[in-house]
């Protein structure tokens, strides 16, 4: 049950990542439309890549469970990737800091949902 809260939990963190990235899209495309041109209101230009930074620690579990949710989020959205980095448990904490400080994460795991894995 643990196990599947954190993935949940992570699952809705991505989502919720995305989708504020996809309305800032949206309002950049609708300020580069010439006053004077048209568009076509049935077609969509395909989205732009985009690179999710994401930091772990270093466990089978929790490495298992976050490739199968790239792996199925990816499905649903393949312009979106992933980078995850993975460190040792005792070096998360000091890692986490310096990312999230240096703006160099988009995603950040939380350790104690993972750290109650079978």
């Amino acid at each position: 049950m643990k196990r599947l809260l954190a993935i949940f939990m992570v699952i809705a963190l991505m989502l919720s990542l995305v989708a504020c990235g996809g309305s800032q899209q949206a309002s950049e495309s609708s300020k580069a439309t010439p006053q004077g041109s048209t568009s076509t209101g049935g077609e969509e230009a395909p989205a732009e890549p985009v690179t999710l930074r994401m930091i772990t620690w270093v466990q089978e579990t929790n490495e298992r469970a976050i490739a199968e949710l790239n792996q199925k989020f990816s499905e649903k959205y393949p312009n979106v990737s992933f980078v995850v980095d993975t460190v040792n448990a005792n070096d998360y904490p000091t890692l986490q800091n310096t990312r999230i400080s240096a703006g160099d994460v988009d995603i950040i795991t939380n350790l104690s949902a993972f750290d109650t894995y079978p």
